[in-house]
């Protein structure tokens, strides 16, 4: 199953243009770019949503997300269901552990997973980064398909893909494991490939 993986932004959001090779979209949510460019017609996928409750925007950026995602649920004909991880009160690790542990539970045998870090509290791309590699290390046939974040500082939104990043943690854990004398050469090789 598809699966798209994000955090409900906790400031106000604003409608910009997003662009990518297969697609283009307005929208406030960045993830749901990559929905329109990956989601099929017929398919159901499943979103998992992590929501911070700390926020007054809360409510307003959740129902802009509910209209935006039936209008291009709409568009391209997919059905999604709707995982939500909410998060109340103080960041804790307490509170950061039960957020990995509702992500893993959520990531089975043969997804493929489209992970947004652009919002959030500032343990949450490390928390979804973490959740992404126990599902390819330890679920089979899982996929990573993109992990990404948006950024608009340049005035131009930009969708940057940092899934190389997470792919180069695993090759870099299997080569410190096998090579244990001094893996760093071998590293460095592959960084320059």
């Amino acid at each position: 199953m598809k699966k798209y993986i994000f955090a409900l932004p906790a400031e106000k959001t604003e409608k910009c243009l997003y662009r990518s090779d297969e697609a283009e979209l307005e929208t406030r949510f960045p993830i749901l770019l990559q929905l329109k460019a990956t989601a099929e017609q017929d398919e159901l996928v499943n979103i998992t949503l992590i929501i911070s409750e700390n926020s007054s925007r809360t409510s307003a950026n959740f129902l802009n997300l509910m209209m935006e995602l039936k209008v291009l649920a709409e568009e391209v004909g997919f059905k999604y269901d709707l995982t939500e991880i909410r998060i109340a009160g103080e960041e804790t690790l307490d509170k950061q552990k039960r957020v990995f542990e509702a992500l893993i539970e959520t990531l089975g045998d043969g997804d493929s997973i489209f992970a947004d870090i652009t919002f959030g509290h500032k343990a949450i791309p490390l928390i979804i980064f973490t959740a992404l590699s126990f599902c390819y290390k330890l679920r089979r046939n899982a996929e990573i398909r993109s992990v990404f974040y948006a950024d608009q500082s340049s005035g131009v939104p930009i969708i940057h893909d940092i899934s190389t990043l997470f792919y180069m943690e695993s090759v870099i854990h299997s080569v410190s494991q096998s090579v244990p004398d001094d893996p760093l050469p071998i590293i460095k090789r592959i960084l320059n490939m």
